[in-house]
C-alpha cells in the first residue's frame, strides 16, 4: 500500500493530499491530479463510492490502466 495520495502534479513535481512534494522517479505517472492507477487520488476513491452506491450489494470496484490488468485481476479476485 502507498502512503502517497495525490493532490496535483507539475512537470516532475507531484504533491499530496498533506502538502508534501515529491520528484516524480515514476516516468511522469504521477503529474496529473488523476493519473493513472498507480496511485491513491481522492477522485477514484470518490468515483468507486458512487458506483458501489448503485451497484447489488457484494459488488467490488477494481479500477484499471488496461485491458491486461483487468483480465488478470479479474481471475485473481475471482478465485
Amino acid at each position: 500500500m502507498y502512503p502517497l495520495v495525490i493532490a496535483n502534479g507539475h512537470d516532475s513535481m507531484i504533491k499530496d493530499i498533506g502538502g508534501y512534494e515529491f520528484l516524480d522517479f515514476t516516468s511522469n505517472i504521477g503529474i496529473d491530479k488523476i493519473a493513472g492507477q498507480d496511485f491513491y487520488c481522492e477522485e477514484h476513491a470518490q468515483l468507486s463510492k458512487n458506483i458501489l452506491l448503485i451497484l447489488p450489494d457484494k459488488f467490488k470496484i477494481f479500477l484499471s490502466n488496461s485491458g491486461t490488468e483487468a483480465v488478470e485481476n479479474s481471475i485473481a479476485l475471482s478465485g
